[in-house]
């Protein structure tokens, strides 16, 4: 009987393929056991806390208090004074609004600063461009300004000035509306001041 003769050298190369096989997945299983085992896992985006957002500023304590609203009376006779003088307001000035006079040192009525208009006296936001003095005086006696307004194109204002400062100056005391009309790149405003004679 014949024997069957083996070929040696594809026995071995198979073996060693057999061989190569099983080390690969010993190395894989070993690499897996250990990143469990030291419990590594994919790091998380670190989230960044955020405080709070700051309150927004109020005005300076080194602003005048606008005058008491108490001495405006919408049922007045006012008689008008003056209508639509121009004036030009560039920053840091105050101005008057009796006469009317800009860039004043003293007896002025509101200020143009960084913060906007800061006014001295009682004033309040009109309701309508063409804002009687009645129109003005009430919206003094019900929503008066007690803070900074920032300037800004169609914006009117009402102001009554000071009886004290008017008086100083041998004038009458005045109810204006001031409507603003522009403002330039240099941040000079240009705005419109009509204003009526307040009765005694």
């Amino acid at each position: 009987m014949a024997t069957r003769s083996v070929n040696i050298p594809t026995l071995v190369i198979a073996l060693l393929a057999l061989v190569c096989s099983v080390l690969s997945l010993v190395v894989a299983f070993s690499r897996t056991t250990a990143a469990t085992s030291n419990g590594d896992e994919p790091s998380s985006p670190v989230t960044q806390t955020t405080s709070a957002e700051e309150p927004a500023q109020t005005a300076s304590s080194t602003f005048a208090t606008p005058t008491d609203t108490g001495g405006v009376n919408p049922q007045a006779n006012y008689t008008l004074s003056y209508e639509d003088k121009e004036l030009h307001i560039p920053q840091n000035v105050q101005v008057d609004v009796d006469e009317p006079r800009v860039n004043v040192q003293n007896g002025y009525d509101f200020q143009y600063t960084y913060r906007g208009f800061q006014i001295n006296n009682a004033a309040a936001v009109a309701r309508s461009s063409n804002a009687t003095p009645e129109d003005c005086a009430d919206a003094i006696q019900t929503s008066p300004l007690t803070q900074p307004i920032a300037p800004s194109e169609q914006l009117v204002l009402c102001i009554q000035t000071s009886s004290d400062d008017a008086s100083e100056q041998g004038v009458s005391q005045k109810l204006a509306r001031i409507s603003i009309k522009s403002i330039n790149k240099e941040e000079v405003v240009t705005a419109l001041v009509t204003a009526w004679n307040v009765p005694t």
